[in-house]
């Protein structure tokens, strides 16, 4: 092993050899050339080689097979558990509204349109306690393209 002082040079007339202009190349080379005869392995030292890559980790590691199967199954049926429960919850809402409500469009005396939304009080009480804040959103969508319906066929209704 040579000192840290010898191989700072080393690397420093090796940059120049390599880097510099073609003067400085040249004039370096010489130092360079005369430094691996008197200091054996110098480069090898100076500019030692990458160590290897690790091994590629297997993508299926045979000892563990079955645990990692148990545990990617565990959380995809977890997963898929939750969805269908909240696909149900939402379907549950959908039609609690549905149920509960009634949407009324007619023309007044005066000419004027009315669209009246009837729900019973203890049932918005309901939902409003017992519902889950996705449910309140599918509660309330379900009513509002009910009335969109509604009206779009009083429109199409009055142009006849």
């Amino acid at each position: 092993m040579y000192a840290d002082q010898l191989i700072d040079r080393y690397r420093a007339l090796y940059r120049i050899s390599t880097e510099s202009t073609e003067g400085e190349r040249t004039n370096a080379q010489g130092p360079l050339a005369k430094m691996r005869k008197d200091y054996p392995g110098i480069h090898e030292q100076a500019f030692p080689p990458a160590p290897p890559p690790p091994p590629p980790t297997p993508i299926i590691d045979p000892a563990n097979i079955w645990s990692r199967f148990r545990e990617g199954a565990a959380s995809t049926l977890g997963w898929a558990a939750r969805v269908a429960a909240e696909v149900a919850a939402a379907e549950e809402a959908r039609n609690f509204a549905e149920d509960s409500v009634e949407i009324t469009i007619k023309v007044l005396n005066s000419g004027r349109w009315q669209a009246a939304i009837r729900i019973q009080e203890h049932d918005l009480e309901f939902a409003a306690r017992n519902m889950t804040p996705t449910q309140k959103i599918e509660f309330v969508q379900r009513i509002t393209s009910t009335l969109e319906v509604e009206l779009l066929q009083a429109l199409e209704d009055y142009a006849v």
